[in-house]
């Protein structure tokens, strides 16, 4: 009777022991595929990272020159309504120093 306890204590032993090398064995699987995972979404966050980054470098790129753009039309708008007033004042100015010549010779 004493060794069949014995023997059901070692069968006992044995079956922990396999338990113990299964678990093991499973946990280092489960560590190794979600470092894999992990790896795989740091990957996935940094190439979407650098796509979003790409685009808004881009959209920002095209808002600028299409302010540009704009500031430069109205620049250019700006300039010509000046330069068409200075142009139409020509005559009256020219008059004018004929005329204040013309008395400083009288």
């Amino acid at each position: 009777m004493t060794g069949k306890i014995l023997d059901e204590i070692l069968t006992a032993e044995k079956k922990a022991a396999d338990i113990k090398i299964s678990a093991n064995a499973k946990a280092a699987e489960m560590v190794s595929d979600a470092k894999i995972k992990g790896e795989a979404l740091c990957r996935e966050a940094r190439e979407n990272s650098e796509a979003k980054r790409k685009n808004a470098y881009s959209e920002l790129v095209r808002a600028s020159e299409e302010f540009l753009e704009k500031a430069k039309t109205s620049a250019e708008n700006e300039a010509m309504i000046v330069s068409a007033a200075a142009s139409a004042n020509i005559p009256d100015a020219v008059n004018f120093i004929i005329g204040k010549v013309g008395s400083l010779w009288q």
